[in-house]
């Protein structure tokens, strides 16, 4: 009754079953690969040490996407991402059993090759099981859900081996559970509608994401080891204050997304990060960098929502829905792997070099917007338009009746 009622008020559009498979298989998946570094850093032991196994790990990744990209046509539709649930069960067990550092490292890069190839699969069911019009406050619910099981993973998960593979198994646990529960009720249906788009549209909108990633990965790194100093005596308040932006990004943007347009909704995430690396460059006292901090995690709930799960779906067709969530997925891991590899050169530029190039490129990222199409059919976009103005006209019509 309760998810009917949010369906009913929301407009979802969907079943319970579907909203509960791709819920269910998207946030696993997402908290799965951040808190797989948990179980890098207890393997490694030592700080120093862990750059190269990281960039290892995300290397893999990128080559196991790849190979999924080029065999998920031969593969069951969701036993890609089955076989990742029990590999990477079964992985986390022997992690924890055996001894040996390298044993457990081959075990971790094995559980990275399986969560690489079925990474596609549950962002084409969710493609698949959502209308384009109501694909953003799917997505926006979907994301805010992902981010409270991600803090509380983190706050599980961040306190050595043993509890960050009980994390991991849960999660592998939470996948299973679809295949179980729900295996006869979850079938996709087809609602969704692929539209074909222009190439330069899609570089359009590509550009943006992948000036978010790449300055994400690099400069914006510079400014949060420099701004966390000012947390040193409470290290849990800028964690705090990222996840509670990042939750009210992702549902404010998958309205504005199904409302004013995709458009409208990433020009509204790139402002508000590019006046979150502005203001970082001027950052005098705590309060400050809460403010900045509060604005990154708002604009990463809104860039999750827009790049990871609505954009990308609305640039497909069935004929290439694969290669466009790829496409996403590369530019990001890319960047990562950006980022890892610059890490030295990154942390040696002053925090007020890299709060102007970082802002600079953000906003510069807006222009090929304007040149874009957008993706919102426009005329569901006259419909909601139309409503939110006899809304407007009710309640003049009923303040006006109350004062007379």
């Amino acid at each position: 009754m309760c998810f009917k009622r949010i369906s009913a008020i929301l407009d979802l559009g969907l079943t319970k079953y579907s909203f509960g498979v791709s819920c269910i298989v998207l946030v696993s998946l997402l908290c799965w690969y951040f808190n797989s570094s948990y179980i890098l850093e207890f393997i490694i032991e030592v700080p120093q040490a862990l750059a190269p196994h990281d960039f290892l790990f995300n290397a893999i990744v990128i080559i196991a996407l790849t190979f999924g990209l080029v065999f998920h046509t031969s593969l069951e539709k969701m036993g890609s991402l089955y076989l990742w649930a029990v590999g990477s069960f079964i992985g986390a067990i022997l992690i924890l059993l055996t001894p040996m550092k390298d044993l457990k490292l081959f075990f971790y890069y094995t559980m990275g090759v399986l969560f690489g190839l079925c990474q596609l699969s549950p962002f084409m069911y969710f493609w698949e099981n959502s209308d384009i019009e109501k694909r953003g406050r799917i997505g926006g619910i979907i994301t805010a859900i992902a981010l409270i099981v991600f803090s509380l993973a983190t706050a599980i998960g961040s306190f050595g081996l043993f509890n960050a593979t009980i994390v991991s198994m849960t999660l592998n646990l939470m996948v299973l559970s679809t295949k179980v529960v729900l295996k006869t009720r979850s079938k996709s249906h087809q609602k969704s509608r692929g539209y074909e788009h222009e190439t330069r549209t899609v570089v359009a909108y590509l550009i943006p994401w992948i000036v978010f990633s790449v300055v994400n990965a690099t400069l914006a790194r510079t400014i949060t080891f420099s701004l966390m100093r000012f947390f040193q005596d409470s290290s849990f308040v800028m964690p705090l204050l990222q996840a509670s932006g990042a939750c009210l990004g992702a549902l404010s943007s998958g309205i504005m997304a199904d409302l004013l347009g995709r458009k409208a909704a990433v020009a509204f995430g790139l402002t508000i990060y590019g006046i979150g690396l502005a203001v970082s460059g001027i950052v005098k006292s705590s309060i400050e960098a809460s403010l900045v901090f509060t604005l990154n995690g708002l604009s990463w709930g809104i860039f999750i929502v827009l790049f990871l799960l609505v954009i990308w779906g609305d640039l497909s067709s069935s004929k290439n829905l694969s290669r466009r969530y790829y496409l996403g997925l590369l530019t990001y891991y890319s960047s990562t792997l950006a980022g890892q590899l610059l890490t030295s050169q990154i942390t040696q530029v002053p925090l007020a070099a890299a709060s102007l190039m970082s802002c600079a490129l953000v906003f510069l990222s807006n222009i090929p917007l304007l040149l874009a199409s957008e993706l919102l059919p426009s005329g569901f976009r006259r419909k909601a338009g139309l409503m939110l103005y006899l809304s407007f006209l009710r309640k003049r019509t009923r303040q006006t009746k109350e004062c007379t």
